[in-house]
């Protein structure tokens, strides 16, 4: 039986590409989350620590920010459809975040994966900002991707300033330790074989880490959000052949980043004595960033697509998770969990060689769940129930039968 890819019944300016890379970015976060579940790589076993490497040099990191570019895009296009036909916007955008924190709530709370709570959090400031003119959005990207290490800077100052030098040491001593003993009273929660004992710890370890400054400061999700608007914004999606120079500036200035954050700027630079301070400093204030390298990949996708259409129909296996990204999503992190943990299966840490092989079974069967499903039904299941809160109604899911042709009906008498 031929894969094809479902006729799909959603608007007609759904952009397709952008189907495709959330289903490069899923299989990404797949292979990532089974390495986390990897045990440590033997030394005798030199392949193990190649893939681990491998997948911490190019894929960790960066299918995540493709990841949340794609959900910027996204609210982006649900701003931009309602305002085209002249539809409230606040109140179903904020019905649709809230609908994805209740999936992020039980992301979390259930199986320990803390992204979609992030996601609807700062979907809110994106509904604020997301008509200002592209400068103003250009400015504002710069300073949020800045604003983590600034924040550090400034308090790392002023503590060393009336602190001194051993006395901001202890201090934030206190507080990474006050830290680290939430996240060991996690861990021994999450070893625990009984769920609703593993769910009561993931929830009292969701105030200290949603306390935390990096959790308050628009330097990650926000960005990306920005980022995918931009893009929107520029045309690059829909039209990448058009933006050719844009796109192949933006995967040089992803590979320059990549570089300067992996061998740069861990060098032994000199440093402060303070590391609250030096470290951001000699980090470039996460201007430059491993995880721009998703640049490079997102450009080298838009451009092979722009050049030959057929690309969509030969990767068409990546648009159908991509259409079901949220279904996907929350069957993979439920699975691994349930694999992994004592109250589940209780696996044992796979071969980090194996990590990826683990990815890409799961991917393969989730997208022959979404042929299925997608044949049958308009969206995703969790698509729909995320529809139905956005617009607040039940519209039917199923596609609808077609309506036999005269010629059909007359050749089938015949």
């Amino acid at each position: 039986m031929q894969l094809s890819l479902p006729e799909t019944t959603t608007k007609p300016e759904r952009i397709v590409v952008l189907d495709l890379l959330r289903g490069l970015a899923l299989l990404g976060m797949f292979a990532v989350h089974f390495m986390d579940n990897a045990a440590p790589p033997k030394p005798d076993l030199p392949l193990g620590g190649f893939v681990s490497s491998a997948v911490s040099l190019f894929v960790e990191g960066r299918a995540y920010t493709t990841f949340a570019i794609l959900f910027g895009t996204g609210f982006a296009l649900q701003l931009r459809h309602a305002s085209a036909r002249g539809e409230p916007l606040t109140v179903p955008f904020v019905r649709r975040l809230l609908g994805l924190a209740a999936f992020g709530l039980v992301a979390e709370a259930v199986f320990g994966f803390n992204v979609l709570i992030g996601y609807a959090k700062w979907g809110l400031l994106l509904l604020l900002v997301w008509r200002w003119s592209t400068r103003k959005l250009i400015i504002l990207l710069i300073f949020c991707a800045a604003s983590q290490s600034l924040y550090n800077i400034a308090v790392g100052s002023y503590q060393w300033a009336t602190l001194g030098v051993d006395g901001t040491r202890q201090e934030n001593a206190k507080s990474r330790a006050a830290y680290e003993e939430a996240r060991k009273a996690r861990r021994e929660g999450e070893a625990q074989p009984s769920l609703p004992m593993v769910i009561a710890a993931r929830v009292r370890f969701m105030k200290p880490f949603y306390s935390q400054a990096f959790s308050l400061m628009p330097s990650s999700s926000f960005v990306m959000f920005l980022l995918g608007l931009l893009a929107l914004r520029a045309g690059v999606w829909e039209s990448p052949q058009e933006h050719r120079r844009l796109i192949l500036g933006l995967m040089g200035f992803g590979i320059l980043a990549w570089i300067l954050a992996k061998w740069v700027f861990p060098l032994p630079w000199p440093v402060l004595p303070i590391g609250r301070v030096s470290g951001p400093i000699r980090g470039g204030l996460q201007l430059f960033r491993d995880q721009w390298l998703a640049f490079t990949y997102i450009g080298a996708v838009l451009l092979l697509v722009a050049k030959d259409r057929r690309w969509e129909q030969r990767l068409r296996i990546f648009s159908l998770a991509g259409r079901m990204a949220l279904t996907n999503y929350m069957i993979q992190v439920a699975l691994i969990d349930v694999l992994f943990r004592p109250y589940g299966f209780n696996l044992d840490r796979i071969a980090p060689e194996f990590g990826p092989i683990a990815a890409l079974a799961l991917f393969g069967g989730l997208v022959t769940f979404n042929w299925w499903w997608l044949k049958r039904f308009r969206l995703g299941p969790a698509e729909w129930v995320l529809r139905s809160i956005t617009y607040a109604k039940l519209d039917s899911i199923r596609l609808p039968r077609a309506v036999p042709q005269a010629a059909d009906i007359a050749e089938a008498s015949g």
